[in-house]
């Protein structure tokens, strides 16, 4: 028997947003219905974003969680299409009637649908969100946003922002203490260290120096949250340093509910960080002014040495050259979300924390129908059914 399988195509754009969904087993699965596959992981912001795509398809879908073990860590192009790479639970539930469609996100789960569509016969449409870290030839459509490098090809679509749904805005209790009703708020969202991004003393000072700039030129109150990749000694200082200003403070942790969904429902402007596209996604959703802050660059030495590579390939190769190793797999550029965030500053969707706004030329309905657009091109891909 299939694991749950997802009846969205029965709900409104509204129903569709995340949470638990209707869900049947697959005695309800109609052979008329294309068979779509969801693999999510253990990351909530990767499984967002494919469930999100799977949803707004309209389509009933299957969503099966992916396990993996030590083997993960070789590349792609060594592992090829196998499920070695995965545990005893995640093989069993990778089994026929292979499904018309696979949606996928990251690196892991790379030899899992090449897997599939090799036991499909070629059969099983293959969409991967991100970077696959393997030959973009092996899929029939790559999602990607402008942090990965990934080159422009036929079966490539860039968006600027993860295609992801609004999250549910709601109340805190939290909030309903601290931010009386008509009081001016601004809300700052954290994120924390990763990859070559740390929130070192000099940008703790530098974060927590311009958001009570802002609060004071807006007579606002502070409402912050943070996220688990921010060091303890980061929190701590930010924490101490914005108190002045603060009306509410929540770190992982701390108790109560995280008023993450509050703060996106009911801060009248934004601040966030660039290390997290995610929380920036869901910011550009509230159509509020948004203010990004880019934490201090401090890369770890594997980091430096793959961005150096990258540079001196850049630097030696011809565009073509270099966009075809990309292409091939054979060259992986290191994630730079900054490139997402200085997209939104050119288009006036968001301004630097401080700086001056510019005039927006990027509109609510040009992203909206960028993502139909998207959506048009993976429905292309379903093979009609009887």
């Amino acid at each position: 028997m299939d694991p749950e399988l997802h009846e969205d195509a029965r709900r409104t754009p509204r129903d569709l947003e995340p949470g638990p969904g209707a869900l049947l087993t697959s005695m309800a699965f109609e052979s008329a219905q294309p068979r779509v596959w969801a693999l999510v992981g253990d990351k909530a912001g990767d499984n967002a974003q494919v469930l999100a795509l799977a949803r707004a398809l309209g389509l009933p879908f299957v969503e099966k969680r992916l396990t993996y073990n030590r083997r993960r860590m070789l590349p792609n192009w060594f592992l090829g299409a196998t499920l070695a790479t995965t545990s005893g639970a995640t093989r069993s539930q990778i089994a026929p009637p292979w499904p018309d469609l696979v949606i996928a996100i990251g690196q892991r789960s790379v030899p899992v649908v090449t897997k599939i569509r090799q036991e499909s016969r070629g059969r099983t449409r293959l969409v991967h969100i991100g970077r696959p870290r393997a030959p973009l030839s092996w899929f029939d459509l790559v999602v990607t946003t402008p942090q990965y490098g990934l080159p422009s090809r036929d079966n490539v679509i860039q968006l600027d922002l993860p295609f992801q749904a609004q999250p549910r805005y709601a109340a805190s209790d939290a909030w309903d203490a601290a931010v009386p009703p008509g009081s001016r708020s601004i809300g700052l969202l954290v994120g924390g260290d990763v990859g070559p991004y740390r929130f070192d003393a000099r940008t703790v000072t530098a974060l927590a120096e311009g958001v009570r700039a802002l609060c004071a030129s807006r007579g606002a109150r502070l409402a912050t949250t943070s996220g688990r990749r921010l060091p303890a000694a980061a929190r701590d200082r930010l924490r101490d340093a914005t108190r002045e200003c603060s009306a509410l403070f929540h770190a992982v942790g701390d108790a109560g509910t995280n008023p993450y969904a509050a703060i996106l429902a009911h801060a009248e402007e934004l601040v966030v960080t660039t290390d997290s596209v995610s929380m920036i996604a869901d910011a550009i959703g509230t159509g509020r002014p948004l203010h990004l802050f880019s934490p201090s660059l401090s890369p770890p030495p594997h980091w430096r040495l793959l961005s150096g590579l990258t540079g001196l390939l850049g630097a030696a190769c011809p565009r073509p050259l270099r966009d075809a190793l990309v292409a091939r797999g054979l060259v992986i550029p290191p994630r730079r979300t900054e490139l997402v965030a200085e997209t939104l500053i050119e288009n006036g969707q968001a301004t630097w924390l401080g700086g001056a706004p510019r005039e927006r030329s990027v509109s609510v309905s040009d992203r909206a129908r960028s993502h139909e657009l998207l959506l048009e091109r993976v429905r292309a891909l379903i093979p009609e059914h009887p």
